[in-house]
């Protein structure tokens, strides 16, 4: 999959996501874009766009990698904060993230 998906594709219900996310994959390596400030409902789209990729990278080459790059902001609401910390660890038990090491 070399092809970039960008969250601005994303089908959103009744509150559009703020942000951007788009990524792609070169090789074990998932190369990703964030344009923010962000919301809750951008996690979503992000977690839902990401999915695909990550199925893939996991099946093709077992431990993968992701290369974030922030552009114009950071910021985030609490809520978007916290959703992100949700997606994160269900990827952690569903064995596809590697756990945090010291």
């Amino acid at each position: 999959m070399h092809k970039k998906v960008s969250t601005n594709h994303y089908p959103f219900k009744d509150f559009k996501p703020h942000g951007l996310v788009e990524f792609y994959q070169r090789e074990r390596t998932l190369l990703t874009t964030a344009t923010g400030p962000f919301n809750e409902e951008i996690i979503d789209a992000h977690s839902f766009m990401q999915k695909d990729y990550i199925n893939k990278l996991s099946a093709d080459y077992g431990q993968w990698f992701e290369l974030v790059e922030f552009e114009n902001s950071c910021m985030a609401t609490p809520g978007a904060l916290e959703k992100l910390m949700v997606y994160f660890v269900k990827l952690r038990r569903k064995g596809i993230a590697r756990p945090k090491q010291l």
